[in-house]
């Protein structure tokens, strides 16, 4: 078992992969420190093989997209903020079906200083100890032009309190509910001064890209979208999830109906699974985590096939990974792709 130390972090994604796309390693995190050890199981190694097999067409485009970043500004300089941006803040009430939570929505806008008519990127939020990532782009993003809109209030899906509130009927109505909330939220987004409405972006990884997924038919007029560390369908991957701390909550909600009945109440969840009719692939751009357990490749890879096979790069860490160490590469990639195509 090896520390993993702070170079780790200034490696490019050619380095990255090639000192950590090996069968058998895996992450671990002890006492807020990660460590890489070695599993030499049957189980690890079928695992091993088939992610192989599936990724190795995205690692290459990663290594591809990589090489031809190596001069990008948005890679060097983006954790540089060269723009001051002023924070706006809108909130809106919306009718909430569920009992103790906050009915008022909270948009806050992140905009350059020249505000006039032009690209915006609406950052879809995720959860966790990674909450803060939306924020974070939007600023960097400001710094680069953009207007930025990031929607804050998903507690009944990722709260510590709110996990305890929801009982087994109110689960999946929460994800649908969240939805409905991104709707109108879309809906006041569009009518601001600053924003063209034909050239609107959105960019979501983990939660935020199973947001950005149930977006797909109900935001069509989106033009580009970057999506990130999401699977699909949303039963099967909360089925299949290694997260320890994820599979608990869903075993606490649950019990002792058990996780059986979990699959028939999100398996109605249809407005989180992929739709093709609703996509346009050549608007969509992919980012996956070759080693992720919390949504496992396999759930991310049937997306990728379910939305038609859009452009797809892969990170070779697990899912915390890929915000800790990779954030930098998909914050650069979601500019360059705005960039090029709003």
């Amino acid at each position: 078992m090896r520390f993993l130390d702070n170079r780790f972090a200034s490696e490019d994604l050619e380095q990255l992969i090639e000192r950590n796309f090996r069968p058998g390693w895996e992450w671990i995190c002890r006492d807020g420190r990660y460590y890489e050890r070695r599993e030499r199981t049957t189980e690890h190694t079928h695992i091993d093989e088939h992610i192989t097999s599936m990724a190795l067409p995205v690692v290459r485009e990663a290594q591809e997209m990589n090489a031809s970043m190596q001069e990008c500004s948005y890679v060097r300089d983006i954790l540089c903020v060269r723009r001051k941006h002023t924070l706006s803040e809108i909130a809106f009430r919306v009718p909430d079906p569920f009992r103790g939570f906050d009915p008022i929505c909270r948009i806050y806008a992140y905009e350059p200083e020249v505000t006039r008519p032009q690209r915006t990127i609406i950052s879809l939020p995720n959860m966790g100890l990674l909450y803060p990532y939306p924020q974070i782009f939007s600023t960097i993003a400001a710094s680069h032009g953009f207007t930025c809109y990031v929607i804050l209030n998903t507690r009944e899906v990722h709260h510590e309190g709110g996990y305890g509130i929801l009982t087994k009927a109110d689960c999946p109505l929460a994800y649908s509910h969240l939805i409905r909330k991104y709707r109108l939220a879309y809906e006041i987004i569009k009518q601001q001064a600053s924003v063209n409405p034909m050239r609107i972006g959105t960019m979501g990884a983990s939660l935020g890209g199973l947001i950005s997924v149930g977006l797909l038919g109900i935001w069509p007029e989106v033009k580009y979208r970057v999506i990130g560390l999401a699977g699909a369908p949303l039963a099967e991957m909360m089925l299949t999830t290694k997260f320890k701390r994820f599979k608990k909550r869903i075993k606490n909600i649950f019990d002792p109906c058990g996780l059986g009945e979990f699959a028939r109440y999100v398996h109605g969840m249809r407005v989180l699974n992929g739709r093709s009719e609703y996509a346009d692939q050549s608007k969509i751009t992919l980012i996956m985590a070759l080693r992720d357990q919390t949504v496992p490749f396999a759930s991310q890879d049937r997306l990728r096939a379910e939305i038609g096979y859009p452009r797809s790069y892969g990170l070779p860490t697990s899912h915390c990974l890929a915000f800790l160490y990779g954030s930098r590469f998909m914050m650069a990639l979601t500019l360059k792709e705005m960039h090029e195509n709003l």
